[in-house]
């Protein structure tokens, strides 16, 4: 019995791509065609966080999916959507913590699996470009320029 495994990637691209046989072949998912930076799944692949970033002024955001990539929508405020140059975005194994970095503003975390974001007191300011969360949600790391 082989176990197959679920791939979804996002570099700088226009669509988001899904593999559900490790990486043998791809399909795009359903997200709108954005600047894309930055992709992550829980261990299951069933939710997905995607960072876009705004080109000319327009687009960009957290965009989120809870059916492996079927349908996407934007995050809920007070992370900035629309204009907005999302550089990172992370979610835990289970789903249950969520981050992402907007560049020249802050990193926005959700302890919900993104029904709600906040940015983290004492969060230092800078040009924020990275993010990772660890596998079960208890530490995030953050890339400030």
């Amino acid at each position: 019995h082989t176990k197959k495994k679920t791939i979804t990637r996002a570099l700088l691209d226009l669509f988001i791509w899904k593999s559900t046989d490790s990486g043998a072949t791809w399909d795009p998912t359903a997200a709108p065609a954005q600047l894309w930076y930055a992709v992550s799944t829980t261990a299951d692949g069933s939710r997905v966080v995607a960072a876009a970033g705004a080109t000319a002024g327009v687009g960009g955001g957290l965009y989120i999916s809870n059916n492996g990539g079927s349908s996407f929508a934007l995050a809920p405020s007070p992370v900035p959507n629309g204009n907005a140059n999302l550089q990172s975005a992370a979610i835990s194994s289970s789903g249950s913590i969520v981050a992402c970095a907007v560049n020249g503003a802050a990193m926005y975390v959700s302890r919900d699996g993104g029904s709600t974001f906040a940015v983290p007191s004492g969060q230092p300011s800078g040009n924020w470009k990275s993010v990772a969360v660890s596998g079960d949600g208890s530490t995030v790391y953050g890339v400030i320029q």
